[in-house]
C-alpha cells in the first residue's frame, strides 16, 4: 500500500485555481521559446506554486488562488506532487487552453468520479464551486463544496470531521452502529479496530492511498490491548467500499471474549461474523443462563445461573449497574471495559453488600483473584431480608458444601447443624429429647426442597420469602406457628396451641405445651368445662362428646407419673418427658398405641380404636399371673374401681377374711374400716403404697414395713422393718408369693398391747386357718397366760403375791367363797354356786372392760374355763369368746370400755360395804350382793394406767398391772 506524505484532506474541492493562474500569465507563458531563454517557465511551480496554495483571491505575486488544494495536494516519493489524481496532466508547460481539465475518473475510483460531473469547464475569474461525487478517497460519498473552510483537526471536532466521509456508509451498517454505541462514535470507536488517524500529523493522509490498498485494521487500542486481534475477512479495495456481505470474523479480541482475562483472551463461545447477527443474548461471548441452553460456568456462574444452580439468581442481582435483565445491557460503559462491575441489587443487600471488602457498587480488574461476597442475602442464613446479614464465607470460584451448611446449616451429622431460631429443636432429637424423629426440611418447606439437601424448586429458594408448606406445616402469622398439627392436642380434630415466636429460642415446652395445655397459656381454645389440670403432660381435654367432635379421654385416670406415658405408647415415649430416639410415631396424626409388655403383659395386649377398648392388658386384669382374668374397659367410659379389676368376691387366699367385701376408694387405702364384726382392712396394710412402682408391675408385692411413709397408724405398729420381700430378715413375711405366705410381724396378729408387742405367726394365706382358741393365737386366753402380755390380765404365779395364779377371770373371789357352813362354794349354775349363774354372780371376762369389742362373757377356751370338769364338754360348754365389733378390735388402740351392768358378787362380807346392796342374807342360798352403781361409771386412764370407780374394786383406784404384792386385800377392802 502507498502512504500519503503531505498534509491532509478536507473535502473534495477541485483544483480550479489553475484557471486564475492562466489568466494572469497570458500568452507569454505558453509561447514557443527556447528552454534556455531567460525567464522561461521550467516547472509547474512557475505558475501554480507547488503545491498550489489556497487563498481568498488570486494573488499574482504569490500565485495563490481560491480553491481547496491545500488539503488535496500530496507528494510522490520522488518529491513531485501528484496532480494527476484529479487533473488531466499536460505534456508541456504550454498547456493553457482556457479550460480546467479533469481526468475522466478522479483517482481511478471504482465508480465514475467527477467534479461537477464534468471532465472540463471554462476557466473564469469568478468560478462557482461545486462538489465531487463517487470519489473513492471520500468513501464514494458526495464531498463538501469546494472552496469551503478546511475541516477542523481539533480533537473535539474529529467526530464530525470523520463523519464527512464515513458516517453515511457506517450509519447504514447495523454492525458498525452496534460497535459505535459502546465507545461513543468516531473516532473513539473506530480506533478500537482501525488505525487512530486522529492522532497522526496528517489526519487525512490515509485518504490519499485510497484505491491503492485494502481496509486497514489495528486492534492495539483498549480494551483489546494485550491480545492478538485479527480480522480474517476480505477487506481489499474496492471490495470494502461496496460489499455488504462481509463475512469475516475477528479473533484474539477482549471485546469478543468471555471477559475473564486481561491478556491472551479466551475465544468466545461463538465466533463473531461481521455480517451475521450475534444475537441479543450473552451466549456469543459469556454464555447465558440456564434458559439459554448454554449456561455460563466461569467462576461460580454455573452454580448461580446454570443448570446446577440452587436458585434462579439473575445477572441483575450482582451486575445491576450493567444489565437490566439476563439479556439486556443497561449501561454499555460498564460492559466490555475490562472490569468486573459488581453492583448488588437492593433486594439482596444493595450498597450494604461487599465484594472483596469493598462496598457495592465496585469494579475489579478482569483476570485478578476472585473475591468474597459478604453481607448479601443470597449467602445468608435467610432469617432476614434486610441488612446486615450474617457473613458466611462465599468466595467466588470456590464451591460451597452441598449439604446447606454453607449458608443455613445442615442436618444432624453435618459440619454445622442448622440452629437459627428454633430449627435445632425440630431437627435434632439429641438436642431436643421431646422430638423423637428429627423433622426433615421437606416437612415444612415442601415447595422448596425434596429432602434435607436437595432443592426441588429454584424459584422458591433465595427469593426473600420463607416458603412454609408440607406435611407438618400449618399457618404462619407474625413469625409464629398457628394451626399446626405438630403443635396441637394431637386429636383427630385437634386443638391448636399458640406457640411463641419462631425466633424465641429461650422458651421451651414440655408435654403440657401441647397435650396437656388446657389451662395454660399455650392453648388457643377455651377449655371445655370440667377439664382437669395436667400434671405431667397427659392430655387434659375434657371427656365429653359434642355435635362437632367426640373427645374421649381417660388419660388423667392412667397417668400418675410422667413415666406412665410409656406404658401405652411404648414405641413413642421413652420416659414420659422424652421420646424414643428416632421414633416416627409422634406428631403423625395417629394415636400410636403400643404397650409395654413388662407392664401390659405378653398376652398380645391391644387397643381397638373403633370400640376404644383395651384387650388382654395386664393393667386391666385381676393381677394374678396364674389364672389371669382380663377386662376390656372403654376409653372415656365410666370410672372403674378396684373391684373392676380385682373383684372382691374372686380375690385369692384370705382376702375375704381381711377385706370383707369392701371395695377400696383409692389405691393407698390404709387402716381398718370394718362393718360390725367384719374386718375390712385397706389394701395398703399389706401392699406397697407406691402405686407408680408397684401397681401393674406383674407381681404381687407385699409390704409390711412400719418405716414406709404414709402407711397409717395401724401398720406403723407392725414389727416389720423393710419391704425386701418374703423370707428377707425384717420383712415380717415368710414363704413364696402365690404359693404359701405367712406373716410374722404384723400388728393385726399381735397381742395388741400398747408396748412390748408380741407378734404371732399367721396361718398360711393360701388356705390356712387358726385352729383351736382364736384369741389364744394372738393374746393368749387369758392374755398373758400363754403369750406374754400384761400380768394385770392374768398372772400364772404371783397374782396377789401369794405365789398362785390369778387375774381378772371367772368371778370375784370365785375360788374362795365360804359356803356359810363348812367349806367353799363350787362352780355351777345354782343359786348356791360360786359362779355360773348370771343372776347370782357376774362372770368376769373380756366383755366387762372391753365391752365395745366383746359383749358376751362366755369363754370356754380360756386356760381356766377349759379345764376338765369345767367348760370342757357337753352341756358345760357355754360358748367361746367372740368379737362383737371389729371397729375396736385391731385398730391400733387399747380400747377400754366398761360394761353397762351392775356387778353382782357371790362373795359376801358379813356386813356389806358402802354401795353394795344385799339380796337375801349372809351366805344363804340364793343370796348375793349387787353394786348400786353401774360399772359403766368406771374410768381408765391410759396415762397412769389406773382404774377408778370400779365397783369390783370397791370404788378404789387401782393401777393396772400392779401384781406380786403391789395390790393386796386392803387395796380394795380399806376397812378390814
Amino acid at each position: 500500500m502507498r502512504k500519503a506524505e503531505k498534509s491532509g484532506f478536507n473535502g473534495c474541492s477541485l483544483m480550479i485555481g489553475v484557471l486564475v493562474f492562466m489568466l494572469a500569465c497570458g500568452a507569454v507563458l505558453f509561447a514557443p521559446v527556447d528552454a534556455t531563454r531567460a525567464g522561461t517557465i521550467t516547472s509547474c511551480s512557475g505558475c501554480h506554486g507547488m503545491p498550489p496554495v489556497d487563498a481568498a483571491y488570486r494573488n499574482i505575486s504569490t500565485g495563490q488562488f481560491v480553491g481547496s488544494h491545500n488539503t488535496h495536494s500530496w507528494q510522490r516519493s520522488n518529491g513531485d506532487f501528484n496532480c494527476g489524481k484529479c487533473h488531466k496532466m499536460p505534456t508541456t508547460f504550454n498547456h493553457r487552453n482556457g479550460n480546467i481539465d479533469f481526468v475522466a475518473n478522479i483517482n481511478n475510483s471504482r465508480l465514475i468520479a467527477r467534479y461537477k460531473n464534468v471532465t472540463s469547464f471554462p476557466q473564469t475569474a469568478t468560478p462557482v464551486f461545486d462538489t465531487c461525487v463517487n470519489v473513492n478517497c471520500h468513501f464514494e460519498n458526495t464531498t463538501p463544496q469546494r472552496g469551503n473552510a478546511a475541516l477542523s483537526r481539533a480533537t473535539a471536532d474529529m467526530p464530525q470531521t470523520c463523519d464527512t466521509c464515513h458516517n453515511s456508509s457506517v450509519g447504514s451498517d447495523n454492525y458498525h452502529t452496534k460497535h459505535l454505541a459502546y465507545f461513543g462514535g468516531s473516532p473513539n470507536s473506530c480506533k478500537k479496530c482501525h488505525p487512530d488517524h486522529a492522532v497522526e500529523a496528517n489526519p487525512f493522509g490515509h485518504a490519499t492511498s485510497a484505491g491503492l490498498r485494502g481496509l486497514d485494521f489495528n486492534f492495539s487500542a483498549f480494551p483489546n490491548d494485550g491480545g492478538t486481534g485479527a480480522y480474517n475477512g476480505d477487506a481489499s479495495y474496492p471490495l470494502y467500499l461496496y460489499n455488504t456481505n462481509r463475512s469475516g470474523s475477528c479473533s484474539g479480541l477482549y471485546c469478543h471474549s468471555p471477559g475473564t482475562k486481561a491478556t491472551s483472551y479466551d475465544s468466545p463461545n461463538r465466533t463473531p461474523i461481521w455480517n451475521s447477527p450475534f444475537g441479543t443474548s450473552c451466549i456469543g461471548c459469556h454464555l447465558g443462563d440456564a434458559e439459554s441452553g448454554s449456561p455460563m460456568n466461569t467462576g461460580s456462574h454455573g452454580i448461580h445461573i446454570g443448570n446446577g444452580a440452587l436458585s434462579i439468581i439473575g445477572c441483575v442481582k450482582c451486575h445491576g449497574a450493567t444489565v437490566s435483565d439476563n439479556r439486556t445491557i443497561k449501561d454499555m460503559s460498564m460492559h466490555v471495559n475490562k472490569k468486573v462491575n459488581i453492583s448488588f441489587d437492593p433486594a439482596i443487600g444493595g450498597t450494604n453488600g461487599l465484594y472483596s471488602g469493598s462496598a457495592s457498587p465496585m469494579a475489579k480488574d478482569v483476570g485478578t483473584a476472585y473475591g468474597r461476597c459478604q453481607n448479601i442475602y443470597c449467602h445468608s442464613n435467610g432469617t432476614t431480608t434486610t441488612p446486615p446479614f450474617n457473613n458466611y464465607t462465599a468466595i467466588w470460584g470456590s464451591t460451597l458444601p452441598t449439604d446447606c451448611t454453607g449458608c443455613h446449616g445442615g442436618q444432624v451429622g453435618s459440619s454445622r447443624v442448622l440452629s437459627t431460631n428454633n430449627h435445632r429443636k425440630h431437627i435434632d432429637a439429641a438436642y431436643n429429647p421431646k422430638l423423637g424423629a428429627a423433622f426433615g426440611c421437606v416437612e415444612c418447606h415442601a415447595k422448596t426442597v425434596q429432602n434435607n439437601t436437595t432443592i426441588i424448586n429454584k424459584l422458591n429458594h433465595v427469593n426473600g420469602f420463607k416458603d412454609y408448606s408440607g406435611l407438618r406445616a400449618g399457618h404462619i402469622s407474625g413469625g409464629t406457628c398457628n394451626t399446626v398439627y405438630c403443635h396441637s392436642s394431637g386429636q383427630r380434630a385437634p386443638a391448636f396451641r399458640s406457640m411463641v415466636a419462631w425466633s424465641d429460642t429461650a422458651t421451651t415446652f414440655d408435654c403440657k405445651g401441647c397435650h396437656g395445655a388446657y389451662g395454660t397459656a399455650t392453648l388457643s381454645l377455651t377449655p371445655p368445662a370440667g377439664y382437669v389440670a395436667s400434671q405431667f403432660g397427659e392430655p387434659n381435654y375434657n371427656n365429653y362428646s359434642s355435635s362437632d367432635r367426640n373427645w374421649y379421654n381417660s388419660h388423667y385416670k392412667h397417668v400418675e407419673a410422667a413415666s406412665d406415658c410409656r406404658k401405652c405408647h411404648y414405641n413413642t415415649s421413652q420416659t414420659g418427658t422424652s421420646l424414643v430416639p428416632g421414633t416416627t410415631l409422634h406428631a403423625n396424626t395417629q394415636k400410636n398405641i403400643s404397650f409395654d409388655t413388662a407392664v401390659a403383659g405378653n398376652n398380645n395386649p391391644s387397643y381397638d380404636d373403633q370400640s376404644r377398648r383395651c384387650s388382654n392388658v395386664y393393667c386391666h386384669s385381676n393381677g394374678q399371673k396364674n389364672g389371669t382374668v382380663y377386662i376390656s374397659p372403654r376409653w372415656g367410659g365410666a370410672p372403674f374401681t378396684c373391684d373392676s379389676c380385682h373383684p372382691i368376691s374372686g380375690l385369692s387366699g384370705a382376702h375375704a377374711v381381711h377385706v370383707g367385701g369392701m371395695i377400696p376408694n383409692f389405691y393407698n387405702y390404709t387402716g381398718n374400716h370394718p362393718v360390725g364384726a367384719t374386718y375390712r382392712f385397706g389394701c395398703a396394710n399389706c401392699h406397697p403404697l407406691d402405686k407408680l412402682t408397684f401397681h401393674n408391675n406383674g407381681l404381687v408385692n407385699l409390704a409390711l414395713s412400719k418405716n414406709d411413709a404414709g402407711i397409717g397408724y395401724l401398720r406403723s405398729r407392725n414389727g416389720a422393718t423393710n419391704d425386701n420381700g418374703p423370707n428377707a430378715a425384717g420383712s415380717g413375711i415368710t414363704g413364696t408369693s402365690g404359693v404359701s405366705i405367712k406373716c410374722t410381724a404384723v400388728y393385726c396378729h399381735s397381742n395388741g398391747y400398747s408396748t412390748n408387742l408380741i407378734y404371732a405367726t399367721t396361718p398360711d394365706w393360701y388356705g390356712g386357718t387358726f385352729t383351736g382358741d382364736k384369741c389364744a393365737n394372738c393374746h393368749g386366753n387369758y392374755p398373758n397366760s400363754t403369750i406374754a402380755g400384761s400380768p394385770g390380765h392374768y398372772d400364772t404365779t404371783n397374782w396377789l403375791g401369794s405365789g398362785v395364779a390369778g387375774g381378772h377371770i371367772v368371778g370375784i373371789h370365785y375360788e374362795n367363797i365360804y359356803n356359810g357352813a363348812t367349806g367353799l362354794r363350787t362352780a355351777g349354775n345354782t343359786d348356791t354356786s360360786s359362779h355360773g349363774l348370771a343372776s347370782n354372780s357376774t362372770t368376769i371376762s373380756c366383755n366387762l372392760c372391753h365391752n365395745d369389742t366383746v359383749t358376751t362373757s362366755a369363754n370356754d377356751q380360756s386356760v381356766n374355763c377349759s379345764t376338765a370338769g369345767c367348760h370342757d364338754t357337753g352341756t358345760r360348754l357355754k360358748g367361746n369368746a367372740a368379737i362383737a365389733s371389729a371397729v375396736t378390735h385391731v385398730n391400733g388402740q387399747v380400747d377400754v370400755k366398761f360394761a353397762s351392768i351392775n356387778v353382782i358378787a357371790k362373795a359376801q362380807l358379813r356386813k356389806p360395804e358402802a354401795g353394795w346392796v344385799r339380796t337375801g342374807s349372809y351366805k344363804a342360798a340364793g343370796s348375793f350382793d349387787t353394786y348400786s352403781t353401774s360399772l359403766a361409771k368406771a374410768t381408765y386412764s391410759a396415762a397412769t394406767k389406773t382404774c377408778s370407780n370400779v365397783s369390783c374394786h370397791f370404788q378404789q383406784t387401782i393401777k393396772w398391772g400392779d401384781v406380786g404384792g403391789k395390790t393386796t386385800c386392803l387395796s380394795c377392802h380399806t376397812s378390814l
